[in-house]
């Protein structure tokens, strides 16, 4: 009978608890950290983007940051909300799937951003 490589590596070193945890954690904190490369990255795609759209004539349409987007004020805001979701990740178990899931929720509603934006720009 084959063993689990999980089994094969507890008969070996003795540390079978500890490989069960970081295989059980959702591919452990690298995953965690591309969430939130990607977050970043689509970020700076909807700052590069927005600025495009608003060039070629349209509006910004997040009622909290029109009034300022001729100014720093939007990448100062995206800034601060990237540091706190840092601080916040830092302070997660790294055990907790919530982080995971929260960060995919955040990356679809920004690749939806990304993607209005686009097409904005495609039509017109």
């Amino acid at each position: 009978m084959v063993q689990p490589a999980v089994q094969v590596a507890e008969s070996l070193d003795g540390r079978g608890e500890e490989l069960r945890r970081v295989q059980s954690d959702g591919g452990g904190l690298g995953f965690r950290w591309f969430h939130v490369v990607v977050l970043v990255s689509l970020n700076v795609l909807d700052l590069g983007l927005t600025a495009l759209v608003l060039e070629a004539g349209g509006r910004e349409l997040n009622p909290l940051l029109a009034a300022s987007v001729q100014s720093w004020v939007p990448v100062l805001v995206k800034a601060a909300v990237m540091f706190v979701v840092v601080v916040a990740l830092l302070r997660c178990p790294r055990g907790s799937q919530l982080p995971d899931r929260v960060l995919s929720a955040v990356i679809c509603i920004y690749a939806l951003v990304v993607a209005w934006n686009m097409a904005v720009l495609s039509l017109g």
